[in-house]
């Protein structure tokens, strides 16, 4: 597939038995990151019983296009919740601060944009699913 082969070209953030982080920005030249004063992402689901997230972030709004799957989100404050059926290419802006998980299928992308530059210092555990 040809954007497999192209992520080749970018970073590799992390895996685990649940999913793997490629950069779509190339860190050393900071191409995207001075366009967009954040983090672009891809995702990509490995194990379809795990979710993803259960957390929320100090530092800044995240935008994600789903390749399908199921989003949750909470605000913390007012305990609203929502649940969220995606399809592919639909898309969902999630405030800072609030809540969210997603779980999805095995070979499921998720394109993130990520406002600033994530922290695990400043992303908190909040159980949704």
């Amino acid at each position: 597939m040809a954007l497999i082969e192209r992520l080749d070209n970018f970073g590799l953030i992390s895996e685990d038995s649940r999913r793997i982080i490629h950069s779509l920005y190339d860190p050393l030249s900071g191409t995207m990151r001075n366009i967009t004063g954040g983090e672009f992402n891809l995702l990509t689901i490995k194990d379809p019983s795990a979710v993803l997230g259960n957390h929320w972030h100090e530092f800044g709004e995240c935008f994600f296009f789903l390749g399908g799957g199921t989003l949750f989100m909470a605000d913390r404050v007012t305990g609203e919740r929502r649940d969220y059926k995606f399809t592919l290419g639909r898309g969902v802006y999630i405030p800072q601060g609030i809540a969210h998980a997603l779980i999805g299928e095995r070979g499921t992308m998720i394109v993130s944009r990520i406002e600033g530059v994530f922290s695990r210092e400043k992303t908190h555990t909040y159980k949704l699913i």
